[in-house]
């Protein structure tokens, strides 16, 4: 037998040879993927988890009469109890996402588990439904397969959806990618360039401003977002030197 890449001689059949072995590979390597798939599907139909385990999880050493594994998945007997406490805890809402990981890291201190988790890591973790029985795959993105009724729920259906509601609340896709509101973007006025102001973000440099509509000598006005929100409020409140020093702000802060 020869490999597909192996030299052959250059006539008809050494070419011949050469395209069939290349046809065979890629026919093998095509339905392999098919049959590995099939099985993936088979199993999540059957209610079992074919990936590595979440935290809180394992795999069972268990097998069929047939030699085929089993990957109903159980309680880890260390992990599951504490994971179990994490979704009850933060379900009650007194964390943010940030808070919690301080949290957790200082019981990790005081009863280890060896289980030290990042913040990613925890949304990860908390917007999981497989602690909550529905199986969601990247191979299979738009399907659900339930688990197996022998598979033990980490957490009730009505605590996932409680946890999710705080998860969405905390972490909208503004405040992950560093975009605000602009309340005074009707209210702020430039003399100089004879019109008004609107918020701009730029999520790469996590900057966020308010800039002129028109330029002044070719130039944009900008200011910055905290600082000009923060000196209105004392502009409301009557404080005169910050009334000045906005005035200056807009007439000294053009730039490219």
């Amino acid at each position: 037998m020869a490999a597909a890449s192996a030299k052959t001689d250059d006539i008809k059949a050494g070419w011949l040879a050469k395209t069939l072995m290349q046809m065979l590979a890629d026919f093998y390597s095509r339905n392999l993927a098919t049959e590995t798939r099939k099985g993936m599907r088979a199993k999540l139909e059957r209610g079992e988890w074919a990936w590595a385990a979440p935290l809180g999880y394992r795999h069972p050493s268990r097998r069929t009469e047939r030699g085929r594994a089993i990957s109903i998945l159980e309680e880890d007997p260390i992990t599951g109890p504490r994971i179990r406490w994490a979704w009850e805890e933060f379900a009650t809402g007194k964390y943010t996402l940030d808070e919690w990981v301080i949290a957790w890291n200082t019981r990790e201190a005081a009863e280890p588990t060896g289980k030290r988790l990042a913040r990613s890591a925890w949304l990860g973790l908390f917007r999981n439904q497989l602690y909550a029985g529905k199986m969601l795959t990247r191979l299979f993105p738009a399907e659900e397969f339930e688990a197996h009724q022998d598979m033990p729920r980490l957490v009730s259906q009505l605590t996932f959806d409680r946890v999710q509601k705080l998860l969405d609340a905390r972490t909208s896709h503004k405040q992950q990618h560093h975009i605000y509101d602009y309340p005074l973007g009707d209210v702020l006025w430039s003399h100089e360039a004879n019109c008004g102001f609107y918020g701009e973000t730029h999520p790469k440099k996590k900057a966020s401003y308010y800039r002129t509509k028109a330029k002044v000598r070719d130039r944009l006005i900008y200011l910055g977002q905290k600082g000009v929100e923060s000196i209105s409020v004392d502009c409301l409140q009557g404080s005169s030197s910050s009334r000045i020093w906005l005035r200056d702000a807009r007439s000294n802060s053009s730039t490219d």
